[in-house]
């Protein structure tokens, strides 16, 4: 396992704390101060406990930050399971899209920039680690949407105001959607060449002449 795929993997651990984050102060921040606007969070808070709301904002958003920050562990995981099968591969194997150095198939010298990334991408551990960090990002978007809607019916209920959330959640949303697509083009991507690849070359050690 190279130095380039534990980095990789490390950077995926830290942008999925970065959302986790970013969840939580828009949950617990940014959304009631939108909702009221004017308000210090303090009294938005003291007004919400006076009327007895909010009671179950601390357990889900809570309960839901822990959740999550475990599970920006899983990118990290994927390496060491990564790493771990490396050492165990058996050196007969018939796979024909095993990495090598850092992870990085080898592509010849003129290659373009382009090229490399996709190769790194489609046929390296590097691949699997982003594609699995990107699924667990968008479960964390999608999953905070739960988390704080609590706190926006809570705030709607004390001050008679309609629900909703801050004004920056479009933007975290959208960042959900992406890591979705990401996740999903690379999952299509690095499971078709690789199955043709493979393929082809099991037919041509079944029959060797047929290329001939």
């Amino acid at each position: 396992m190279g130095l380039v795929t534990r980095i990789v993997g490390m950077l995926c651990a830290l942008v999925l704390l970065a959302l986790v984050a970013i969840g939580v102060l828009e949950g617990l921040v940014w959304t009631p101060l939108t909702l009221v606007p004017g308000e210090a969070l303090a009294t938005i808070y003291g007004a919400m406990h006076d009327v007895g709301e909010g009671t179950t904002i601390a357990p889900a958003m809570w309960g839901w930050g822990v959740l999550a920050v475990l599970s920006c562990l899983i990118p990290l995981i994927a390496v060491w399971r990564l790493s771990r099968g490396e050492r165990r591969r058996d050196p007969g194997s018939r796979a024909v899209t095993v990495p090598v150095g850092d992870g990085v198939p080898p592509v010849t010298p003129a290659a373009p920039v382009s090229a490399r990334l996709t190769a790194a991408l489609v046929r390296s551990p590097v691949g699997a680690i982003v594609q699995v960090a990107a699924f667990v990002g968008a479960a964390i978007v999608a999953t905070q949407l739960w988390a704080t809607f609590g706190i926006g019916m809570s705030v709607a209920d004390t001050y008679l105001t309609a629900g909703g959330h801050s004004v920056p959640y479009p933007f975290y949303a959208l960042a959900g959607v992406a890591m979705l697509v990401l996740g999903i083009t690379l999952a299509v991507v690095r499971r078709g060449p690789r199955g043709v690849v493979e393929r082809g070359e099991h037919k041509k050690a079944a029959n060797p002449t047929a290329s001939e």
